[in-house]
């Protein structure tokens, strides 16, 4: 991730894995070894397909997010990105489905004391341009993502 020197410090662990989904986090010992006291999610795109259920999404993501939560972790998740290129699909049919698990998401998390849904403010609405290959951010993108990370992530430090 082109941000990651904009994260990097000695209280912040990046753990990135590119193309995973929300099972393959639970099923790795690196994920569920991690000793932190927050963390932030940008999971459930990878999932979504053409045969896919919203529902099953966000079953999935809560499952992430209470392994955290369990250890006393507080937790944001960060809203879905827009695709240009899903795989399998079509923008439109993406974007049908990326709502439906934002807003679910959204929903669930309003009252949790512990986890936060993050929405992607000035991010939200991008164009084919701002991504790479349709699916990952440009590099100026990543670079302002970071930054939009690192505030949230101490906004969370305050709670």
């Amino acid at each position: 991730m082109a941000g990651n020197s904009l994260l990097q410090s000695d209280d912040v662990q990046l753990s990135e894995i590119r193309g995973a989904t929300t099972r393959t986090l639970l099923l790795s010992k690196k994920i569920r070894d991690l000793d932190v006291d927050r963390v932030f999610l940008q999971i459930g795109g990878n999932e979504i397909g053409p045969t896919s259920d919203p529902d099953d999404i966000v079953s999935d993501i809560c499952d992430v997010v209470a392994m955290f939560v369990e250890k006393v972790c507080r937790v944001i998740v960060g809203s879905l990105f827009q695709r240009y290129r899903p795989r399998h699909m079509s923008p439109e049919k993406y974007e049908i489905q990326r709502t439906r698990i934002n807003t679910r998401l959204c929903e669930l998390f309003k009252t949790e004391d512990n986890v936060t849904f993050w929405k992607l403010r000035g991010l939200q609405h991008l164009t084919a341009a701002a991504f790479k290959d349709g699916v990952q951010l440009t590099q100026t993108l990543e670079t302002r993502y970071a930054r939009k990370l690192k505030l949230a992530l101490n906004r969370s430090q305050m709670k």
